[in-house]
């Protein structure tokens, strides 16, 4: 019975040793883990800072949810299209379409970018003007201005940009959180000039980010906010008959006769000279072999 007894208690130690060994590598692999997590939700920025610093935990839940904005779907968010109009046209007098197209952009509470007048010709005008309207407002307008010639050439494009607009807010709040943390591990924990240089190095490199990130949010929100539309004008060109005018007809024909026969008698001129030369050159060759031709007779 003593036996059994110590059996008994050998197997509940060796139960206990087993659980403390699995409880210890359970332990072991969940840190691996939520440090695997953390690595990657601070996107490699100051690694050996940001995983010394333990008070950042509680910051992956906002990381986490910032990157989720990308994953969310496109009903939740505001549309963003970038609309553009090309339109050719040709009209009477492109400096008057010039001005009529200043107008209705004006109507629409629109603005001019550009606008230029060329002159590729007798009576041929030709005129290119780009202007900005809301979006809502360009079918209107493209209606107004297509009254103002004969439409040549129309196109309407758009460009949803909607997930990369989201997806570059997710980037600027990503980096937005780095950067915070970057900058209460430098007031808190750097010490050494060897650590504060390699926070600055990593802060600048994030400011850069978020500075581009930015830029082209802007940029795509001035694009998406307001509708492009290019307008290409150019006038008839128109053909002047003539009435005959026998004695104008006389004149333009004797001169071009005078101006015919001084062009004849100048290249004739210019043949003799160019000839010239290479005949007295022949000529003196002739009469030495008559010469030596004569001595030896």
């Amino acid at each position: 019975m003593e036996i059994n007894k110590n059996k008994a208690w050998i197997k509940i130690l060796a139960g206990v040793v087993i659980g403390i060994i699995l409880g210890v590598i359970s332990v072991s692999y969940l840190t691996r883990g939520m440090q695997g997590r953390l690595r990657s939700a601070t996107d490699d920025i100051g690694g050996q800072y940001l995983m010394a610093d333990k008070s950042y935990e509680p910051n992956y839940k906002e990381s986490k949810i910032s990157r989720s904005v990308s994953a969310a779907p496109a009903a939740a968010v505001i549309r963003k299209v970038i609309q553009n109009a090309n339109l050719s046209i040709r009209v009477k007098d492109s400096l008057k379409v010039q001005v009529e197209i200043n107008n209705i952009v004006t109507k629409y509470n629109g603005m001019i970018i550009s606008s230029q007048i060329y002159n590729s010709g007798e009576n041929n005008r030709r005129g290119t003007t780009v202007l900005k309207v809301l979006p809502a407002n360009m079918v209107a307008t493209l209606v107004d201005i297509k009254k103002l010639g004969e439409v040549e050439n129309e196109n309407v494009s758009g460009e949803d940009v909607t997930e990369q607009y989201v997806d570059l807010q997710a980037r600027l709040q990503n980096y937005k959180i780095v950067k915070d943390r970057l900058t209460k591990i430098m007031d808190e924990k750097a010490r050494e000039v060897k650590d504060i240089l390699e926070i600055e190095k990593e802060m600048a490199r994030v400011g850069g980010e978020i500075e581009a990130l930015e830029g082209r949010i802007k940029y795509l929100d001035s694009q998406a906010d307001m509708a492009t539309v290019t307008v290409n004008y150019y006038e008839k060109q128109v053909h002047i008959v003539r009435g005959l005018n026998f004695k104008e007809r006389f004149q333009q024909t004797l001169k071009v006769s005078v101006e015919v026969f001084v062009n004849t008698i100048n290249g004739m001129i210019i043949l003799i000279s160019f000839l010239l030369p290479i005949m007295i050159v022949l000529f003196v060759i002739w009469g030495v072999i008559k010469l030596i031709k004569k001595i030896k007779k």
